[in-house]
């Protein structure tokens, strides 16, 4: 009988000669934090003073030294709430302010006084807006050429053929300048055609194919970005789309309330809502509908790919979506590619053993037990770090 306890089949810093078809990326936090940017995973992401890449430096930002207290008392709410905010993971706290000021919670917190049931519901609301504002305050502002050029990135970024598609889940947009660099057929089929309307001479197209159109892949984002924003109006029709404001990166200068302008609605005048969204299975994708067509290009992505590669994702049990996500592509035929090795599957991690065993845990039955047999487990191809596995990639990879 198999059990969970049996070893995986990890080949460290090896990788076969790629089989015909595109590569398909998933890239987590680990990616950025790796990056010349310094971006803060989510254990250490809460801090009322933190270092942040703007305007092509390093600047030390002090919460509690802006004219504008507002993130600043954010932080001390969150911390009476949470406890010692350098031992808070971000995604936990979202989440649970998310829970408590949308979801399940209105049962027990009160609606009109604070009084024994805790804060009320419109205070609940108010911080968790906060808090989105400060994850786009917290993330480096990386605007054109204003910006200190990453190696590690810009290689990878290289790597990347027109035909890969790159799925991520970050916030941050230490990806996009580099992709933003490649022109003409070099290009993907970059974040702008994926979010806003599809429009022909009669009128809004309703339905259509969301898989990459070779020789293009796409470049997804699952959980949204710090420069993303939407109409916040659910009666007007610019609701269900997403726009992607590259060229507004708000900078280390003033908090985010201090922007020279705020941005309207064209259609209705609703001031921009940020698309950024919690890792719950609470209806945040009821909210952004337009995220569900770049889960289902993402989906189609990983299913047309001949090697899979993981770069700096924990796969956190808590990520409901991304769980699925992969259950579902390791089923069936896919499932039978991924468990025979056909489809090449790489982990990029310090921690690779145990996001191997999480990846394995997350995987549809057929395919879990391929990777856990007893004589010839499917092999896994494992790196410490991105640099040993581009060196790997490149040998491999004969395009």
């Amino acid at each position: 009988m198999l059990t969970d306890k049996r070893v995986l089949n990890l080949k460290q810093n090896e990788l076969p000669a790629l089989k015909p078809g595109p590569v398909c990326y998933l890239a987590g936090a680990g990616l950025s934090a790796a990056s010349k940017y310094k971006v803060p995973t989510a254990v250490a992401f809460l801090s009322h003073e933190f270092t942040k890449h703007a305007d092509g430096e390093d600047k030390h930002v002090n919460l509690r030294g802006e004219p504008d207290p507002a993130l600043s008392q954010l932080l001390d709410r969150l911390e009476k709430d949470y406890g010692d905010l350098r031992q808070q993971n971000l995604e936990t706290v979202m989440t649970d302010l998310y829970v408590r000021a949308f979801g399940i919670a209105r049962a027990w917190e009160g609606s009109d006084y604070v009084g024994a049931l805790g804060r009320p519901i419109p205070e609940l609301r108010r911080d968790y807006t906060l808090l989105i504002n400060y994850i786009r305050e917290r993330l480096p502002a990386l605007c054109g050429s204003s910006r200190t050029e990453c190696g590690l990135v810009k290689g990878l970024v290289r790597q990347v053929r027109p035909e890969d598609s790159i799925v991520t889940l970050n916030y941050d947009t230490v990806l996009e300048p580099y992709f933003y660099e490649r022109t003409g057929d070099d290009r993907l089929n970059f974040l702008d055609k994926s979010l806003t309307p599809m429009v022909s001479a009669g009128g809004m197209v309703m339905f259509g194919s969301v898989r990459p159109t070779p020789p293009r892949g796409v470049f997804t984002k699952l959980h949204g970005s710090k420069d993303w924003f939407t109409c916040p109006n659910e009666a007007c029709v610019n609701r269900h789309f997403i726009q992607p404001m590259n060229t507004w990166y708000q900078t280390w200068q003033g908090a985010l309330v201090h922007e020279p302008f705020v941005p309207y609605c064209l259609q209705c005048g609703s001031s921009r809502r940020p698309v950024i969204i919690p890792p719950t299975t609470a209806k945040a994708f009821d909210e952004f509908p337009k995220l569900g067509v770049m889960w289902s290009q993402s989906y189609e992505a990983f299913r047309d790919a001949a090697r899979w590669v993981f770069i700096g994702v924990s796969l956190a049990a808590t990520d409901f979506h991304l769980s699925s996500f992969l259950r579902s592509l390791t089923r069936g035929q896919k499932g039978d590619e991924v468990a025979h090795g056909s489809c090449q599957i790489c982990v990029v991690n310090p921690d690779f053993r145990a996001v191997s065993e999480r990846l394995v845990g997350a995987m549809g039955p057929n395919a879990a037990k391929a990777f856990r047999e007893k004589y010839q487990p499917t092999p896994m191809y494992v790196f410490d770090s991105i640099e040993e596995y581009s060196k790997a990639a490149d040998a491999s990879d004969h395009r």
